[in-house]
């Protein structure tokens, strides 16, 4: 009959809508299978991938250093300090969370850091590289005692003349980042009351690094989320060192919380 649309049309017609509906809810499950398994390869468990990276990163990771030598230290204060820039000093870094424990109540993960630093040959200079600095140790006893009274910061002021401290030291490259080394005033620091060192704990040896290498100590006891629980992602901090506030800080600002 004229002006009728053949069947065959309306059967295309339907088809090809059919398809479209088939296309579209195939894109939407792709997307919604898509985001589920990255979710689950993101998410730290023992057997996503991501956790094997998180572990112990594959990807090579590299510390550098660049230290400051004072040339005309002999001549402070007359001089203004002439600081040259060495560096960088270069170091392998080998990081691997252990000690992990799996917290299922809460869907988080406790764990400590071992952290171990290699020097690199391709370093801009050598660990043996003799380097004038300002004397941190001596320097720290002056800022301390700023608010103390005039006999007592008479007797520190004699106490470093005693022991021939001076305003810069001179040391290794090595001395001064991981291996410390030996003062006088540590060990006067060891027999003085916490009130009088700020509470700093006692130590042997000075070196910015000191007690660092391979030491899983430094960065404390972590807790995080692994990603599990909705709306959270993975490694969000939950407590450091047990603790859902800092000590050192008040109020809202000690809080621990995940943003």
């Amino acid at each position: 009959m004229r002006g009728r649309t053949p069947r065959w049309r309306w059967l295309v017609a339907g088809g090809g809508a059919l398809l479209a509906v088939a296309a579209l809810g195939s894109a939407l499950a792709w997307s919604l299978i898509f985001d589920s398994v990255l979710a689950s390869q993101m998410e730290l468990s023992p057997s996503s991938r991501s956790f094997k990276e998180w572990e112990a990163p594959s990807v090579p990771l590299y510390f550098e250093i660049f230290l400051y030598n004072w040339t005309n230290a002999a001549e402070f204060p007359e001089e203004k300090p002439n600081l040259v820039q060495l560096g960088p000093y270069r170091f392998r870094e080998h990081r691997r969370h252990v000690n992990v424990t799996w917290h299922k109540n809460n869907d988080s993960i406790a764990y400590r850091t071992l952290r171990s630093w290699i020097f690199d040959p391709t370093s801009n200079g050598t660990l043996q590289d003799n380097i004038t600095t300002l004397n941190v140790i001596a320097a720290s006893a002056v800022f301390r005692s700023r608010f103390w009274g005039f006999f007592q910061q008479k007797g520190l002021s004699m106490g470093l003349a005693m022991f021939g401290q001076k305003v810069s030291v001179s040391k290794t490259a090595r001395e001064l980042l991981f291996d410390g080394y030996e003062d006088p005033l540590l060990d006067l620091a060891k027999s003085l009351p916490p009130s009088t060192t700020g509470g700093a704990p006692p130590v042997d040896r000075f070196g910015w690094f000191y007690e660092r290498n391979n030491s899983m100590d430094t960065e404390g006891h972590m807790e995080v989320t692994t990603g599990k629980t909705r709306g959270t992602l993975p490694g969000q901090i939950l407590r450091w060192n047990y603790l859902d506030r800092l000590p050192y800080y008040e109020g809202e600002c000690s809080k621990v919380r995940q943003e």
